[in-house]
């Protein structure tokens, strides 16, 4: 069938394109004997005894012997491409030169167009991390930031992962075309041989991890959480089913705002969930992030995942004591209601026990840390309380909240649950914090909604007695 395909080829997608194929293309995009010897040998033969379909015969098969030496576009001939190029992509004539050419044949057609990302803009180009391909508001004359971003939580993994890297000598970072974004490149730039780029490829960073920790590694996968999606087979049958110690390291989990709805990492604790033997996560600052990590790569019989949210770490919250492997955040004056407050929902969480201590009503706020599977201790805390309230930055579907209340359902445990989190469809772009208010996950409507909760059990007679 017709079909005209064009590969923007700048040599990079966030970083450095790598593997083969990316190999392939630097090598066109680099050679520059192939069109002088061609045009060479066409004007010898020219003036030579061939003539008429001899001619042809012989500049067509030098041509097919140049492409495979000089130029080996011929790998796309082989797949049944027809192949233009390479094209200078930010030379309009000649791209609509070679676009109207590529009209003209009756099957598909690969146009080879060359660019340079941040072409126009010196300081792009000489960015040499992204390009500035996620650049803030910058001063367009210097390329400087207008304001001085807060720590993320991922500048908090990229120097813990090294200060691990150091420790242990097993454990290999593994990147799908997104080293730094991840915040694995200064444990690259300090343990090259350490770190492996497997381009756009989760799939295969999942299987590669698979492998590296039978040989006796501890791989460590960064990935922004969404992308881990496409990986969730391998996960399951490659990683899991064969109990492999690895860690998936989830960056941009939950609302992430700005990114839109393809980047919002609001799946992994419904996907993962089904995931046997595997244990996720989530913690609420700084100090638990390096201590969740710690834990998660001493983990060598089973898959771990650590989840964290974009944009800046909250200053660290302090627990008041612990419970069935979490932390208590806040301890009421009675048992009235126990808030599961997931990673970064820890500050929401004690907002809304704020609210319910005010309204009279003693509230238990935890952290779970690890979320996935509960402590058992976790589970039978509910039955001292009269309702239990779950926020989390997730899907409401098959979430934490879904996999507390069948925990409770379980041990037959009857304290209603009221489960929050994010609305099953797609947001558009927004602030994460606009995003959060229109899912509900505010202070306001989840204690709202804990108090309209319990006037109702109170109506109906269905209150569990504290």
């Amino acid at each position: 069938r017709r079909l005209v395909a064009i590969v923007n080829d700048n040599g990079r997608s966030y970083t450095p394109t790598v593997g083969g194929l990316a190999n392939r293309l630097t090598e066109i995009r680099t050679n520059p004997r192939y069109e002088p010897t061609l045009a060479a040998i066409k004007e010898r033969l020219s003036s030579g005894r061939l003539v008429g379909p001899a001619a042809y015969e012989a500049l067509h098969a030098i041509k097919k012997g140049l492409k495979d030496v000089l130029a080996p576009q011929g790998m796309f001939e082989d797949m049944g491409l027809k192949y233009l190029g390479p094209v200078d992509g930010h030379d309009l004539p000649a791209l609509e030169h070679a676009l109207t050419q590529a009209k003209r044949f009756n099957g598909p057609v690969l146009v080879h167009a060359l660019t340079t990302k941040g072409q126009g803009y010196d300081i792009a180009i000489a960015n040499e991390n992204d390009q500035m391909h996620q650049a803030p508001a910058f001063d367009r004359h210097t390329g400087d930031a207008r304001s001085v971003a807060p720590a993320g939580w991922t500048s908090v993994f990229r120097d813990e992962i090294v200060r691990i890297a150091d420790e242990r000598p097993d454990v290999v970072g593994i990147t799908a075309a997104m080293l730094y974004p991840v915040g694995l490149d200064a444990f690259a730039d300090k343990f090259p041989d350490r770190v492996i780029d497997v381009g756009i490829a989760e799939q295969h960073a999942a299987t590669s991890a698979a492998g590296m920790a039978m040989a006796g590694l501890h791989p460590v996968f960064a990935v922004y959480a969404t992308f881990l999606n496409r990986a969730f087979d391998q996960v399951l049958l490659d990683v899991a089913l064969h109990r492999c110690g690895v860690t998936f390291v989830l960056d941009r989990a939950g609302m992430t705002g700005d990114d839109g709805a393809s980047h919002n990492g609001m799946w992994d604790m419904s996907i993962l969930q089904v995931v046997p033997g595997l244990r996720l996560a989530a913690p609420r600052d700084g100090s638990r992030l390096r201590e969740l990590l710690r834990e998660a790569v001493d983990v060598s019989d089973a898959p771990t995942v650590v989840r964290f949210a974009k944009g800046a770490v909250p200053d660290d919250i302090p627990s008041v004591g612990t419970l069935g492997g979490g932390d208590v955040l806040h301890q009421g004056s009675s048992d009235d209601v126990l808030v599961l407050a997931v990673g970064s929902m820890a500050a929401i969480g004690l907002q809304v026990a704020d609210r319910l201590e005010a309204a009279g009503l003693g509230t238990t706020v935890v952290d779970p840390r690890w979320v996935k599977p509960f402590h058992p201790d976790l589970v039978a805390a509910a039955a001292g309380h009269r309702l239990v309230v779950t926020i989390e930055d997730n899907g409401r579907v098959g979430g934490v909240g879904a996999a507390y209340t069948q925990a409770l359902q379980d041990q037959r445990i009857q304290t209603p649950v009221r489960v929050h989190g994010i609305a099953q469809q797609f947001f558009e772009h927004a602030k994460r914090d606009v995003l959060l208010k229109r899912v509900g996950l505010t202070p306001e409507a989840v204690a709202e909604d804990a108090l309209t909760a319990l006037n109702q059990s109170v109506t109906s007679g269905n209150v569990p007695e504290s």
